[in-house]
């Protein structure tokens, strides 16, 4: 009897959790219509996720506060194409016709600008015409990965894909990876670092390749397979690296294990095409946008995958609001960000942590050096109490926690040694008495 009442009170908690997950992420924070300007194109979160910029179809960038949906910023830059945090500074990267900008967020400016031989609209004498598809970046090697297509005016429907590799704030590329014939390039850099990840048109289907960022050597062995039947829509990584996820318009994810290089699941959904696809940070869930036929009608949904149970745990479809497209994260899985028709959508997920989220310039508080090789220094606002902080690795596992360390506060300031500490990336949760603030600390050797 007494296992019996062990069991029950096991199916109870597990049907709690299940409920209070799907129904925090059914509670809509605030909806942005950008209809009139194509619907949205790309979105990501800056200013230690108290905010996200999103792009439109129309190459216009608003910026607006997560919590609130204030809008901070509005204004025609071009098409974003990748958000990265670099020495703790946060940039845009967006396209304008074939040449990619870097953006600085914090003043506003436009800082870098990528553009080459490579990317000129003639080649050895042959008319063509450029498309930047996908771009990644690496702060942690400083080099800035781009896909781009090269449409052959002198042939229809005959396109090239090619990889350039620059170095940041470099105008100069210093690699080239010519990615054949194709329909579409995805570039994406692992969290480690170790892998560039994309796509490309194999024999009889599309593929993902992995190139390695140390000999960037074509190697047959790095080809995932087996392959997609369709273009291949996202690429993501698991937080540790150690999984990667793809999605693809015929309307299948494919899960693979890294260090193998073989197929570890194939979710069992009905979808007819596959949008973006991430993974939650904190969990062993896979999040991903996807449309699906019925009564006639091809709609959208959010579907939340259990990589652990392999099976689906929730499905976003309510009003049929969703198209599928894009889904975005908060690295504490605070906000989920997707698209709808047209308009942009901020979710709440505090069942996935009880962290809250406070403006960056309340605080005022900064981490140097980062990257860092040994110690950290946070300099502390006067205005409020600091109360504790945790640090987490990509895993989300709590590597590290403070309490109590006003009584360590020097001038403001307080230190933390992290030579014991592998390299990688962690992030800093630091509670005080406006709440709570993230940083992500880059550990090298």
């Amino acid at each position: 009897m007494r296992y019996i009442f062990i069991l029950l009170y096991l199916f109870v908690c597990g049907l709690f959790n299940h409920f209070a997950f799907s129904k925090i992420l059914q509670d809509t924070l605030w909806t942005r219509d950008l209809s009139n300007e194509g619907g949205v194109n790309h979105v990501g979160f800056i200013n230690h996720d108290t905010q996200i910029a999103v792009s439109s179809e129309s190459a216009n960038v608003h910026i607006y506060d997560i919590q609130t949906g204030a809008e901070f910023f509005s204004k025609h830059l071009g098409s974003l194409k990748a958000v990265a945090e670099i020495n703790g500074k946060d940039y845009l990267f967006l396209t304008i016709g074939d040449s990619l900008i870097q953006w600085d967020v914090a003043s506003k400016q436009q800082v870098y600008f990528y553009t080459d031989i490579i990317l000129k609209d003639s080649i050895h004498g042959l008319p063509r015409k450029k498309f930047i598809e996908s771009v990644s970046v690496s702060p942690l090697l400083n080099i800035i990965a781009i896909g781009y297509r090269t449409d052959r005016l002198d042939i229809q429907d005959k396109s090239e894909f090619s990889i350039n590799i620059y170095n940041i704030g470099n105008n100069n590329s210093i690699r080239s990876i010519n990615n054949g014939y194709s329909d579409r390039v995805i570039v994406q850099f692992s969290p480690d670092e170790k892998y560039l990840a994309t796509s490309v048109k194999g024999l009889g289907g599309y593929d993902v390749q992995l190139f390695d960022t140390k000999t960037w050597l074509y190697d047959v062995n790095n080809i995932l397979y087996p392959q997609h039947n369709d273009l291949i829509n996202g690429i993501t990584f698991s937080p540790n690296a150690n999984v990667l996820a793809t999605g693809s318009q015929d309307g299948k994810v494919r899960i693979w294990d890294i260090q193998t290089k073989s197929l570890i699941d194939i979710p069992n959904i009905d979808c007819l095409n596959i949008g973006d696809i991430i993974f939650s940070n904190l969990k062993s869930i896979l999040i991903f946008g996807s449309s699906y036929f019925l009564n006639g009608n091809i709609l959208g949904k959010i579907t939340f995958y259990d990589l652990v149970k392999k099976n689906i745990i929730q499905e976003l479809n309510k009003d049929y609001d969703y198209d599928g497209g894009i889904v975005c994260i908060d690295r504490l899985d605070r906000y989920l960000v997707c698209s709808g028709y047209g308009n942009i959508k901020v979710l709440k997920a505090d069942s996935l942590t009880n962290s809250v989220i406070i403006n960056k310039k309340d605080v005022e508080s900064e981490i140097f050096p980062n990257p860092t090789t040994n110690h950290i220094k946070l300099d502390l606002n006067k205005n409020y109490v600091c109360y504790s902080f945790k640090i987490f690795d990509l895993n989300g596992k709590m590597i590290s926690e403070e309490k109590q360390i006003q009584s360590y506060i020097f001038d403001n300031s307080f230190e933390y040694n992290m030579s014991s500490f592998k390299q990688g990336i962690y992030f800093l949760s630091l509670e005080t008495s406006k709440g709570v603030i993230t940083y992500k600390i880059v550990k090298e050797q």
